[in-house]
């Protein structure tokens, strides 16, 4: 069983690895002089050893990407990276877009050689979809969802045929998932003053999870072990009596809207469509739960804009009419960065990036101006922004500098949300400090070798266990077992290193906090390198 959590989309692997290739760009050398190096190795199949030819690998370095193909023998080498550097280095099978990995590396020497990947097999998974009349579905699109902290999106897809059989073939080993069905998406058409229905509402085959469930708190989880092939994943779509949303588009100006509806609680869009302000509009077959409506205005552009309309409707056992889509004001909120002891007039100037995060919803609205870089000291002004509640995530912090403190309408917002709201507008205050601490983190086994590609952790020990899931750094250690977090805020911490990719999923989390009391321990002094050699985490 799993938690009801958002669902999420993404536009595909490659965004989602360039994303985490950006976080370790590399700027350029001060002393315009910088040595390069080579990282060389082998991909082989993790099951058999034998060589992968025609892999992508790949990292960035100064904004650039350096990349190369493996040949037949698996051969690669990446050249021109920066001596010195620590790089995340992702190997990619280009025929199983999702079958990935990554190793984390120093550039030590003018060359690195074994630096070695073993790639699994994709797992495949194949069943049969039916009616509750046993017949078969045909057309019905199966989705394989998978979990990202505590959101869920949508990783691969596969269409039933005549006789209701679907299969996936590259499901990656020891990823959680869980399957939904569904058939074509629904309408939301423009239609003429509205009338009631006549007759029943009729039942119709809605989205399901299996193994035969419509809430995704009661889908059952699957994992793949490498190169599995499992069969016989047989589930039934639900038949449910279905209702009707008729409403208005109550905005004047004549102009197009999209308009979707999304199942409430996490964005399974239901039915979409486009509608001219003014006008009526109808969506059927929805089964009874909650659900949000959004009308977004189409300006054919990326212009900054505010026109976006919200409704949340409750169906039950009857169609819902009389709802009417106005116009939902957006708010702003000032952010100031500061130092907390003034600079020196001699030093350069320096800048953060800030952005609010929505909760409960990937990415930025069209238009939201929801990031923004702002000098230290300096002042910016985050606008278009729906009320709601909001994560705080400060980045591209200065060498030697932490985030001393985070206050919003004067109150502590550090490792928490704010809220912006109608009424009030509240400022936003960070306050950096240039004496930041760093850890160097040294992972052995029990005959004091090297662990690499380990994961460690780390929070401060004074933080609740709300606070947890923002307040925790991680990293992966490179080829010598080693791995310094830096930017970190003086104080006492938990330290933990794992021998498995840790991933902030909700039970993850739990465990780690239960377990606080038995994990190593560090003392981080202000503009002070504090070292710890420790041993993993049993699994």
């Amino acid at each position: 069983m799993i938690s009801r959590r958002a669902l999420l989309s993404v536009a595909g692997l490659e965004l989602m690895l360039a994303m985490v290739l950006a976080a370790f760009q590399t700027p350029p050398s001060s002393t315009g002089v910088t040595l390069l190096g080579v990282v060389k190795g082998f991909v082989r199949d993790a099951e058999t050893g034998a060589p992968m030819p025609g892999i992508k690998v790949y990292t960035r370095y100064q904004g650039k990407t350096v990349e190369a193909v493996t040949d037949e023998q698996g051969r690669y080498a990446l050249r021109g990276l920066g001596v010195g550097d620590r790089f995340p280095i992702v190997a990619l099978n280009p025929a199983l877009n999702n079958i990935y990995s990554t190793r984390y590396i120093t550039v030590v020497d003018r060359e690195i050689a074994g630096v070695d990947f073993r790639m699994e097999s994709g797992s495949a998974l194949s069943g049969r979809i039916v009616d509750d009349s046993r017949q078969p579905v045909k057309g019905a699109r199966v989705e394989a969802l998978t979990r990202d902290g505590n959101l869920y999106r949508v990783e691969t897809g596969a269409q039933t045929d005549a006789s209701g059989n679907y299969r996936f073939f590259n499901l990656r080993p020891g990823r959680k998932y869980a399957l939904r069905v569904r058939k074509s998406r629904l309408e939301v058409f423009q239609t003429p003053p509205l009338e009631d229905r006549k007759g029943d509402s009729p039942a119709m085959l809605v989205a399901t999870f299996y193994p035969g469930v419509t809430d995704l708190s009661g889908a059952e989880i699957l994992q793949f072990a490498p190169g599995e092939e499992r069969v016989g994943v047989d589930f039934k779509m639900v038949r449910s009596e279905t209702h009707c949303i008729q409403g208005t588009l109550d905005i004047a100006g004549g102009s197009d809207y999209f308009v979707f509806v999304r199942a409430s609680g996490f964005p399974l869009l239901m039915a979409s469509g486009k509608l001219r302000t003014g006008m009526n509009f109808e969506v059927c077959g929805l089964p009874p739960m909650e659900y949000q409506i959004q009308a977004q205005a189409d300006h054919g552009t990326d212009e900054v804009f505010s026109e976006r309309a919200f409704a949340s409707v409750t169906v039950g056992r009857e169609d819902v009419k009389g709802i009417r889509l106005s116009l939902s004001p957006t708010v702003s909120t000032a952010v100031s960065v500061v130092w907390d002891v003034a600079p020196d007039e001699k030093e350069s100037s320096n800048s953060v990036e800030v952005a609010l995060q929505g909760q409960d919803r990937q990415g930025s609205y069209v238009g939201e101006h929801n990031r923004a870089t702002v000098a230290i000291p300096g002042e910016t002004l985050l606008s278009n922004l729906l009320p709601g509640d909001y994560a705080i995530q400060v980045s591209r912090i200065p060498k030697g500098a932490y985030v001393k403190e985070i206050q919003y309408g004067g109150e502590d917002a550090a490792f928490s949300t704010i809220q912006l709201g109608n009424s009030v507008r509240n400022d936003l205050k960070i306050v950096l400090s240039r004496r930041a601490g760093s850890l160097a983190v040294s992972v052995v086994d029990g005959d004091g070798n090297a662990v690499q590609d380990s994961s460690v952790v780390l929070f401060q020990k004074k933080i609740g266990v709300n606070q947890l899931s923002k307040a925790m750094r991680s990293g992966v250690t490179d080829q010598g077992g080693y791995l310094t977090v830096d930017a970190l805020a003086p104080g006492e911490y938990y330290v933990a290193a794992f021998p498995f990719r840790f991933e902030a999923s909700p039970e993850m989390l739990e465990s780690l906090w239960q377990a606080r009391n038995k994990l190593d321990e560090a003392t981080i002094s202000p503009s002070a390198a504090t070292s710890v050699r420790m041993l993993p985490q049993k699994r």
